[in-house]
């Protein structure tokens, strides 16, 4: 998330949004509940500031006004652990498969992406806020696919990304690491997507490594695609296996 402005509070308070300063959460906090646009292009996340200079003052508007999260206390805790995530982290339904051809192909989310060697199915549940999983295991490397519900948290690409980043920051099983990102969110292509968003993070802890996290609209009504490589232990192959499916990766 590299847009300075209000988001949901990462501490989970109901009512009050969070200053993001472009770097970190700072400690201002304001009341929540300005309407906002819903279904926007993902972008509008990350551009569309407006500067006010009006007598003197000046201000910034965002195009795109997020609403509030669940229970948590994090304050403007820097990227590491914590331990009391926001209940929307728990919320998905990620057994829940949609039909997709029987193809060696990596397919969950609305998306497919494919790995340069053979995998084995990971356990869908270490992805607890998408529906859709798919979790592949390939030497060095684990790619997870998965849609996230458009609603009050996912909705937009900054939005969408602070709220995966918040859930990745408590303990689980899919990065066993705390991620730390090594610089801003930036887009890309994907074939078949509108628009799409990417951060990268260094992973650290006992398992060191390297984790991108990508948010894709995909033109469905009701979700948007969630993409995460990661890459641990120090095998080889791992990177080539994330890159390859990062490249290979498009809606449909």
């Amino acid at each position: 998330m590299s847009t300075a402005g209000w988001y949901p509070d990462p501490a989970g308070n109901s009512n009050l949004q969070r200053y993001w300063d472009g770097e970190g959460w700072t400690t201002q906090v304001r009341p929540s509940g300005t309407p906002k646009r819903r279904r926007a292009p993902l972008l509008a996340g990350l551009a569309a500031v407006v500067v006010l200079a009006v007598a003197g003052v000046v201000g910034t508007v965002l195009t795109r006004t997020p609403q509030t999260q669940s229970a948590g206390s994090v304050g403007s805790a820097p990227f590491g652990w914590y331990t009391d995530p926001p209940a929307y982290c728990r919320e998905g339904a990620p057994s829940h498969r949609n039909s997709y051809p029987n193809d060696g192909w990596l397919h969950g989310g609305g998306l497919t992406t494919r790995t340069p060697a053979e995998w084995r199915p990971g356990n869908a549940p270490r992805l607890p806020l998408a529906s859709d999983v798919l979790i592949a295991e390939t030497p060095g490397a684990t790619i997870a696919l998965g849609a996230l519900r458009i609603g009050d948290v996912f909705d937009g690409a900054s939005e969408s990304l602070a709220a995966v980043e918040t859930c990745l920051r408590a303990p689980n099983e899919l990065l066993k690491g705390a991620p730390a990102p090594t610089g801003p969110a930036y887009p890309v292509k994907v074939p078949g997507a509108t628009s799409a968003l990417r951060r990268d993070y260094q992973l650290q802890g006992a398992n060191a490594g390297a984790v991108s996290i990508l948010i894709v609209d995909t033109g469905a009504p009701e979700s948007l695609g969630l993409a995460i490589t990661v890459t641990t232990g120090g095998d080889d192959r791992g990177p080539a296996a994330t890159e390859l499916a990062l490249a290979e990766l498009r809606a449909g």
